[in-house]
């Protein structure tokens, strides 16, 4: 039996998507929160292998880990010395979701771990093949409302009757589905500093439901080295006039904004789904050869 490690604090999409991924693929596991490791609860090296999750809050000492093991982060760059550096070495594979704040950050601590992006959640956001025909918005647009461009743009987006209230996923996905045109941001202040600009979940989520993204420009190049191009898989802006200027533009002509919207989706579906990335993190630790 194999073990899928998560904490079940505040929320738990990583560990959701994962969670799916491996059900779709057969092999047997168990669900067990580190904090009840932590507190003694259960032995982990009772387990043929264990996949750690992290959904944003760092990593404890997890002990008596199986051989066969690897550590999935999502925001190593929040304080990394504090929450990541302390106990990442206890790992056999460790994979980043970010490669310029994950990857590289941790090449700076002498730590090496692999680029392993976020993805699409076909279960759990949903699978539509066929071609969208009709929409009941113009736009959608969902986000941690956590800087003031995010305000900014949510409160145009409300008074041109955009859709901006956070759903379970399911329910947001027929939602980012059902508008011309869904916005994204990255995180990035009004006064240009960088907050954690990093291509985030919602990248995979709105290509993947087929919808046409509308997303700010990274000073990251890691939507380049995905094989994401401006104009053919998504369309990129560069501040809040830009965004609305090419909001308005694909709103209007269909043709253009659906052959974007479905060449992101079919990329987003070829190579970047979490059965995908379960098979190769489970490949890595021979697990997906039992």
């Amino acid at each position: 039996m194999h073990a899928l490690v998560f904490r079940r604090f505040c929320h738990w999409t990583l560990a959701f998507c994962f969670n799916n991924a491996i059900s779709q693929m057969g092999i047997p596991y168990v669900q067990l929160d580190n904090n009840d490791i932590w507190a003694g609860l259960d032995n982990l090296n009772r387990y043929d292998s264990a996949l750690v999750l992290d959904d944003g809050f760092g990593i404890g000492e997890l002990k008596n880990l199986p051989p066969r093991n690897a550590y999935y982060a999502i925001d190593v760059h929040n304080n990394p010395e504090k929450h990541y550096l302390p106990h990442i070495g206890q790992f056999s594979k460790i994979y980043c979701a970010q490669n310029e704040l994950g990857v590289k950050l941790l090449k700076s601590f002498s730590v090496e771990s692999e680029w392993l992006p976020l993805a699409y959640d076909t279960i759990g956001w949903g699978y539509y093949p066929e071609h969208r025909t009709e929409w009941k918005r113009d736009v959608a647009y969902v986000a941690s409302w956590s800087t003031q461009r995010r305000i900014e743009m949510r409160d145009l987006v409300k008074n041109m009757g955009g859709f901006t209230e956070i759903s379970f996923r399911d329910e947001m996905a027929r939602e980012f589905r059902a508008s011309k045109v869904c916005l994204n941001d990255f995180g990035r202040q009004t006064n240009g500093k960088t907050c954690g600009d990093h291509i985030n979940a919602r990248t995979f989520e709105v290509m993947g439901t087929g919808s046409m993204l509308l997303t700010a420009r990274p000073e990251i190049p890691d939507l380049d080295l995905m094989g994401f191009k401006d104009g053919v898989h998504l369309v990129l802006w560069d501040d809040v006039k830009d965004c609305m200027e090419k909001l308005d533009y694909y709103i209007k002509h269909d043709d253009e904004r659906e052959a974007i919207a479905y060449a992101g989706q079919q990329k987003v579906l070829a190579e970047h789904t979490y059965k995908q990335r379960c098979e190769k993190i489970l490949g890595d630790m021979e697990v997906w050869h039992e």
